[in-house]
């Protein structure tokens, strides 16, 4: 059986940091092709000098469509290249020393096959693994897993971390750049679900991420987790749940308890625990009816007068 090509790594940047720079520069001694895709919004010529001189592709994308736009360039102008998988990487990801020759070893075995891959994800704000499911119609299992289990099909991967085959972004089209940002992987995973293409969560590899500003509360028995994320983002996280509760996740009842258990839980942290309660609850509150209505876009386009006040224009 031939071998897959060396795996193509893609990062989407957005107001990168000079250690996260240099970690996307170290990722072109590791693997046979670093793409940026920046999506900071106004171009950099010094950040792309500094990535092009370091061999790394350099793509500015300027935010158009979200993380979910940028990936979908990456993906397309890696996969013209010829490449057989890529790797999808948030700038402050920190990948294990040997994920790229497990990860390697893995698609080798799937020659020609559609499929996705990823690493559990450790978040070291709570001293924690994100916990892996599979899920039923009406049922779902957190996997229980360690350093020697072997690869599990599983549900749900995030984005950064996880790898995607040329056959599977043939099958599943491009990552749904009416959401933007929240719930991109999850909706990309249940369309995954839909037409059969397989994903699965390979133990053996642990990435370190960070999602959002996470801090863990104790609640008499319950700890509960605050992301901390902007109110822009919190506007972003309730539509796209409700969105996929109402136009995708339907098909699956327990995946659409968990998303709104998700928001539920993120409602009283805002409203427990984090700054800015007034404008996370308004923005959230408005997410909630663009959810229910299927508007989709940027808040910008949807909200024009709550952008302006979000970002200190009025």
């Amino acid at each position: 059986m031939q071998s897959f090509k060396p795996l193509a790594a893609l990062t989407v940047l957005y107001h990168p940091t000079d250690p996260q720079l240099h970690r996307v520069v170290s990722l072109a001694q590791r693997c046979a092709c670093v793409l940026v895709v920046d999506n900071t919004p106004d171009a950099d010529l010094q950040r792309a000098t500094l990535l092009q001189g370091a061999g790394v592709q350099y793509l500015h994308h300027g935010n158009l469509g979200g993380i979910a736009g940028a990936l979908n360039r990456g993906l397309s102008h890696l996969f013209a290249q010829s490449f057989d998988a890529v790797v999808l990487l948030d700038q402050d990801s920190e990948l294990p020393d040997d994920y790229f020759s497990v990860m390697q070893a893995e698609c080798d075995g799937r020659q020609g096959d559609a499929f996705m891959l990823g690493p559990v994800i450790y978040e070291p704000a709570v001293g924690a693994c994100l916990p892996v499911l599979r899920v039923r119609r009406l049922l779902f299992q957190v996997l229980a897993l360690n350093k020697d289990s072997p690869t599990e099909p599983c549900s749900f991967l995030i984005t950064s971390g996880s790898v995607v085959s040329r056959q599977a972004y043939l099958r599943l089209g491009r990552f749904d750049e009416a959401l933007l940002i929240d719930h991109v992987d999850t909706e990309y995973c249940l369309r995954a679900r839909q037409l059969n293409v397989p994903v699965f969560v390979v133990p053996r590899l642990v990435m370190r991420h960070q999602i959002g500003v996470k801090a863990r509360h104790q609640v008499g028995p319950v700890a509960l987790t605050a992301m901390n994320h902007s109110p822009s983002r919190r506007y972003y996280f309730v539509r796209n749940a409700v969105h996929l509760v109402l136009r995708r996740a339907w098909h699956y009842p327990i995946v659409s308890m968990l998303l709104m258990f998700v928001v539920f839980t993120q409602l009283l942290a805002v409203c427990l625990f984090e700054a800015d309660k007034r404008k996370k609850l308004n923005c959230m509150r408005l997410g909630l009816l663009d959810g229910l209505a299927g508007r989709l876009g940027t808040l910008d386009h949807n909200r024009p007068d709550l952008a302006i006040r979000l970002q200190g224009r009025a």
